[in-house]
This record gives C-alpha cells, sequence and structure tokens, in this order.
C-alpha cells in the first residue's frame, strides 16, 4: 500500500510539474483525482480494511498533513495570487499521501532550490532582462526534485 502512495504522488508530482512549467496552472480534474484516490487509500489500512480516520490520532495527523497546503491558499487569497492557488491545492492534495513532517521537508527543500535559482536569475539574468526581480517562477517544477530528495533525506 505504501509503494501504492509513493507511485500516485509521483506520478502526480510529475504532472502538477508539467503543467505548472508549461502553461502556469494544474489542471482541476487532475488534483481531484488524485485527491479521492488519496482519499481511498488513505481510508484503507494495509489489509484492505477501512481505517477509523475520525480517531484523534488519525484526525489531528491528517489536519497536520492539511495545514501547509490551508495556509498557502489563504496565503494566496490574501497576496491577491503572489503564492499560486495551484500550490495550495498540490500541498492539500499531499496531505492525503504525506505526513506533515515530509511536506514540511519539502517545502525546506524546493524554498532552497527557489533562493539558488532567483540568485542565479538575478545574477546571471540581469544583464538579458530589464527586471530580472520580476521573473515569475514556477514553484510546482522545484516539488519534483524536492519530493524525490524527501525519499533520501526524510526516512
Amino acid at each position: 500500500m505504501l509503494i501504492l502512495r509513493q507511485a500516485l504522488m509521483l506520478l502526480y508530482t510529475v504532472s502538477c510539474a508539467a503543467e505548472d512549467w508549461r502553461w502556469r496552472k494544474i489542471s482541476p480534474g487532475v488534483s481531484l483525482g488524485f485527491g479521492i484516490c488519496g482519499m481511498v487509500l488513505q481510508g484503507m489500512s494495509v489489509t484492505g480494511v477501512p481505517a477509523d480516520m475520525f480517531r484523534t490520532e488519525d484526525f489531528l495527523r491528517l489536519a497536520a498533513a492539511f495545514g501547509p497546503g490551508i495556509l498557502c491558499l489563504l496565503l494566496s487569497r490574501l497576496s491577491g495570487g503572489g503564492i499560486g492557488t495551484g500550490d495550495g491545492v498540490y500541498l492539500l492534495v499531499a496531505g492525503w499521501y504525506l505526513p506533515f513532517q515530509r511536506i514540511l521537508c519539502m517545502l525546506l527543500i524546493s524554498g532552497m532550490l527557489v533562493v539558488v535559482i532567483a540568485l542565479c536569475i538575478l545574477t546571471f539574468g540581469g544583464r538579458k532582462r530589464r527586471n530580472p526581480g520580476k521573473t515569475e517562477l514556477p514553484y510546482l517544477t522545484l516539488m519534483l526534485p524536492s519530493y524525490i530528495l524527501t525519499w533520501v533525506i526524510c526516512r
């Protein structure tokens, strides 16, 4: 069950990264489909018997996993789109597949990648562009390497 969950999360991450790179948005249908799959997988234990998601421990674990996605969606609304809504939706769906610690590890790694890329754009891209500070970065494309690195780092 764990391998299936990881494979689906990898497929969702690749799909979102490709859509964000190409169109700067993610498909609501893809997110809904993977969200439903994650909900079904979350509702089943390893033996295939439905788990009790409404136990206090399981409910708090899920609430914590959804926290970064909810926070990102709130920041998206408050910033007027400065942070993409798709990033928050991605993190919400990831809450069905990943524990809170792994999501935080992904955010930390992708944040470091954003800093490195932004410094490269400011350093080397300044000659080609009038205002390199206004360059948009497709953030979900950085979630793919950060998700893969969490397999190695955050075991």
